[in-house]
């Protein structure tokens, strides 16, 4: 049929007609991409998340350095608590009664502290444990068998200046018969 002609049935017989005839070609640079807005919204959400975790990475280091440190002061308080165990009990305050060493990162013992990036100071005292609820009279009893090593560990970066933070341990030291 020509243009302007009519359907002998009528507009219904024309809207049938046009159900069957063959889909137009739609242009493919309709959606061929993304819009700028959505490319803008992506850039968007993955600035905020690289920000975030840029942000983010001090903190979670600096965890992890105090983390360690706290491990390698674990592992010298282990350390002077097990030599101060195995030597004499007669002996203890001599050897360790307001004495200082020196660590460095892996927990040695350090003779030259200038060359250690970051020095663990230990300070140690012995004293008589106090026992609450105890009289004056049963604390004497029990000191002669047990003592207390009190380590305070300071962590002192570079081997200089000012520690950045003291944690005490208290130690129990028994009398296991010279």
């Amino acid at each position: 049929m020509l243009a302007g002609d009519h359907w002998p049935d009528g507009p219904r017989e024309q809207a049938q007609h046009e159900l069957y005839m063959p889909p137009k070609k739609f242009a493919l640079h309709l959606r061929a991409g993304f819009s700028l807005v959505e490319v803008v919204i992506a850039l968007g959400v993955v600035s905020f998340a690289f920000f975030t975790l840029v942000c983010l990475m001090p903190v979670g280091l600096k965890t992890m350095h105090d983390a360690m440190d706290t491990t390698t002061e674990g592992m010298i308080v282990q350390q002077i608590a097990s030599e101060a165990r195995l030597g004499s009990f007669t002996n203890l305050e001599a050897d360790y009664n307001n004495q200082t060493f020196y660590c460095d990162d892996d927990g040695s013992n350090l003779t030259n502290t200038s060359s250690a990036t970051s020095v663990f100071k230990i300070a140690a005292t012995v004293t008589s444990p106090a026992y609450p609820g105890s009289a004056v009279t049963t604390v004497s009893a029990i000191s002669n068998n047990i003592q207390m090593l009190r380590l305070a560990v300071c962590v002192v970066p570079g081997g200089a200046g000012a520690a950045t933070r003291t944690n005490y341990y208290n130690v129990l030291i028994p009398y296991s018969g010279d």
